[in-house]
Parts: structure tokens; C-alpha cells; sequence
């Protein structure tokens, strides 16, 4: 029995050739730690901001780590540190944020961020965490992801030597299950994703949102997985948001939502 829970580059994903490439613009995420500074408030910040958008975490000891995710096309011929240096403290509001910092590593990339995987096509092999799939992490919570789908994994397994059955058609079970509970979340993280990169909808969004402080906390509740999908995947709630993005009343201009929203 193999579990493979190795991301991305698992052996069994390129082995058996897994991985099926999403449609659309590829994209790349930009990381590095920056040094000296602390900020105000213990929040992870996630700012849109063309050409893409930044979360910037504090990793103690006066550090933070700022991840930069933009489509490949805008990298292209770019030397990829002054680019990154350039897009981050090209906002404001992440230029207030970094105010005295100063980069403590070499910029990193992770390219081909957007992936499917295919199903198992053998018995004795299950997967789990990144090998089952990328969900953007603007837009979900990848540690979740990881840690329930070992979760339902091992019950599987379990029943598996219980029965002495590691075939395929005994190991579907487990895909069945991860399915049931994911499917919901990823069809919203693919949804978010088109608000992110079109200004008026997301603007319309962060719109509807700060006049429904309920709506908003529903949406944070998905997000964070503390709440099922199916609070959010619903069409009165689609229905909703995309009236107020589509046509968001002029007398708002768009704010900041908090301290840790979008920007």
C-alpha cells in the first residue's frame, strides 16, 4: 500500500502521468522573506493589486514572508527579483506594511501553479494533501486540504487491510469521499479566482460584502474551512454576489474591507 502525499512533483503523478494542466493563463508565485519589521496586528494580509496579488505573513523574529502570484505573461523576459521587488512595493499599502524592511533571501518561483490530477488508475495507491490538486491559496486553505484528506485516506486504508482489498475499485472509496468533500470548496476557489483578476467585479464584491457583514463572515468561514462549501456554493449566495460586482452602486467607493483584506 503506497500513500503519496508529495505535492505537486509526486513520483506517482509524473510516473503515471497524473496531472492534467487547468485552461487559461498559467501562473507563477514569487516568494521571499523580508527582515526588520513587525507588523501592527497578527494577520495574514492579502492584497489584489494589478498585475496580481500578495499575502504577506509574519514568521517571527521580525520577518515575513511575501508570496507575489501573477500570470506568467507579465515575467516574461523580467529578471524575476527586481520584478518582484518592484510589483510589491509598487502598492501603497504594502509600501507602508514594508516601510524599513528590507529582503533577507533570494526570491524563489514556483511555476504551474493550476493543476488537476486525474484518478488513480491502479490499486494500491492512494493520494493525498497536493498530490490530489492545487487550490489557490487566496482562495482556500491548503493545510486543511492536507490534513483531511489524510484523514479520510487512513479510514480508507484501514478497511482496506481490514479486508485484506487494495484494488482499485475497493480504493475508490477514498476518492469518492474526498470528492463529496472538496468538490463544493474547489468550484468556489475556481469562481474567486475570476472576481481576483477583474477590477469592477471584485470591487463590486468587496462592495456587497461590507454592507453584509453576515454574507461576509459565511464567506470567511468557507474560505478558512470552518464552514462547508455548500454554505457559500448556492445560487441565492452566487445570485448575490455577482449582482452586487456586476453592478455595484456608484455612491460606494471601494475601501479597504479590514486591517487583513483586500487592498
Amino acid at each position: 500500500m503506497v500513500v503519496d502525499a508529495s505535492g505537486r512533483n509526486g513520483l506517482s503523478l509524473r510516473r503515471l502521468g497524473l496531472i492534467r494542466r487547468r485552461k487559461g493563463p498559467g501562473k507563477i508565485a514569487l516568494a521571499a522573506h523580508w527582515e526588520n519589521i513587525q507588523f501592527p496586528h497578527d494577520y495574514c494580509y492579502m492584497h489584489i493589486s494589478s498585475p496580481g496579488y500578495t499575502g504577506m505573513a509574519p514568521v517571527g523574529n521580525d520577518s515575513v514572508n511575501v508570496v507575489l502570484v501573477v500570470e506568467n505573461r507579465h515575467v516574461k523576459g523580467q529578471e524575476l527579483g527586481m520584478f518582484y521587488q518592484a510589483v510589491v512595493l509598487g502598492n501603497e499599502r504594502r509600501q507602508s506594511l514594508l516601510a524599513g524592511a528590507r529582503l533577507k533571501e533570494r526570491v524563489r518561483s514556483v511555476g504551474s501553479l493550476a493543476y488537476d490530477v486525474q484518478p488513480v488508475p491502479c490499486g494500491g495507491l492512494v493520494l493525498a494533501g497536493d498530490t490530489t490538486g492545487f487550490i489557490d491559496p487566496f482562495t482556500g486553505e491548503g493545510v486543511y486540504l492536507s490534513l483531511r484528506s489524510a484523514q479520510l485516506a487512513a479510514g480508507v486504508i484501514h478497511q482496506a487491510f481490514a479486508a485484506g482489498d487494495f484494488s482499485r475499485n475497493f480504493l475508490a472509496e477514498y476518492e469518492r469521499q474526498r470528492q463529496e468533500e472538496f468538490c463544493k470548496k474547489f468550484i468556489l476557489s475556481r469562481i474567486l479566482q475570476k472576481f481576483i483578476y477583474r477590477r469592477r467585479w471584485c470591487d463590486g464584491v468587496v462592495t456587497l460584502l461590507r454592507r453584509n457583514p453576515q454574507m461576509a463572515q459565511t464567506l470567511v468561514g468557507v474560505i478558512g474551512d470552518y464552514l462547508p462549501a455548500d454554505r457559500v456554493v448556492s445560487w441565492q449566495f452566487l445570485l448575490e454576489g455577482i449582482r452586487g460586482a456586476v453592478s455595484p452602486k456608484p455612491e460606494t467607493a471601494p475601501q479597504s474591507v479590514s486591517a487583513a483584506g483586500l487592498g
